[in-house]
């Protein structure tokens, strides 16, 4: 099972250099094959410096900070040096055309320029008052692969603007939360997706307790989440 890349939450000092065509908010996508990450970089000029901050929005709605970006004419280099990454890429036509790389990974990654808004938040997914009051809180699952225990961990939640909100974390891997892109209840039957990471999850609400498929590209397998009180 491919991991999903683990980002850090901190902010830490800049390292600032010249440039101005590349201020403004950047997005694109991430394609790690069975997990698509979108991603961005808002960068900012003050007495012709840049700063900026960088975004993986399916993982944590936290700024991390850009440690140094480097501009040369049409070329942006940007890395943020604790979590071993660095990207690079050149301008053409309002979109940044380069290579993302961390921890000896290297993937292609556009970034297009954005008037819109940084975050993207998760899925908002209707359901009535009393099967969201069925399924409210954190459940917790135990998956076999290859001989180990994976947690896998389910969260019913509310906005603040009392919208639901449907969560997956895999805690041994990254403690980051997975918006549902899918949520369907039918009376004790349950069926999630998960797109980001190409996860399907299957099962049936008995009180306390879901038993469950869970399949993920060829791996399928029986899981049991039970609700933490």
């Amino acid at each position: 099972m491919k991991k999903v890349i683990l980002i850090a939450t901190v902010c830490l000092p800049l390292s600032i250099c010249l440039g101005n065509e590349f201020t403004g908010l950047w997005k694109g996508i991430l394609d790690l094959g069975n997990q698509k990450l979108n991603v961005a970089i808002d960068v900012k000029e003050s007495k012709n410096e840049l700063s900026g901050y960088f975004y993986s929005m399916d993982q944590s709605k936290n700024p991390i900070a850009i440690t140094s970006i480097q501009q040369n004419g049409k070329r942006l280099k940007f890395e943020i040096k604790p979590l071993n990454i660095v990207f690079s890429g050149n301008l053409k036509q309002e979109k940044i055309d380069g290579t993302f790389r961390q921890n000896g990974m290297t993937l292609p990654l556009s970034l297009k320029r954005s008037n819109g808004n940084i975050l993207n938040g998760a899925p908002k997914i209707s359901l009535p008052e009393d099967t969201f009051n069925a399924l409210k809180g954190k459940w917790n699952g135990l998956l076999k692969v290859g001989g180990a225990n994976l947690r896998i961990e389910l969260y019913f939640e509310k906005d603040k603007n009392g919208a639901l909100e449907v969560f997956l974390v895999s805690p041994d891997q990254a403690s980051v939360k997975i918006p549902a892109s899918y949520l369907e209840v039918k009376s004790s039957a349950i069926n999630m997706a998960f797109d980001r990471i190409g996860v399907k999850i299957k099962g049936e609400i008995k009180a306390d307790k879901i038993s469950a498929k869970f399949q993920q590209g060829v791996f399928n397998d029986t899981i049991n989440f039970l609700r933490e009180n």
